[in-house]
């Protein structure tokens, strides 16, 4: 009976606390570059500068195309940059 009154009390003095104890967090010793392969599902081979990959276009705006690429990520490819590589996409298309 006890444990219930303080419960109460508990309730009536703080209505919205929640009771419940949280563990700190740990701190993980990872590099940014590497969290970000592990969200991605892909290494530092299969994902870097350089490396051809396909894309599905889903939508053309005036100043940017929107892609999703074959592991699912989707891109944004601003115009600037489809200037630079416009005689490689008229290449491959």
């Amino acid at each position: 009976m006890l444990i219930l009154v303080e419960s109460i009390i508990d309730e009536l003095s703080a209505p919205f606390k929640d009771p419940r104890e949280y563990r700190t967090p740990t701190k993980l010793n990872i590099s940014n570059e590497s969290l970000f392969y592990m969200l991605i599902d892909e290494t530092e081979k299969t994902f870097k500068k350089g490396v051809i990959i396909n894309a599905t276009v889903s939508k053309v705006f005036d100043n940017m195309v929107l892609c999703r690429l074959d592991n699912g990520l989707d891109a944004t490819i601003q115009k600037n940059d489809l200037e630079k590589t416009d005689d490689k996409l008229q290449r491959i298309i």
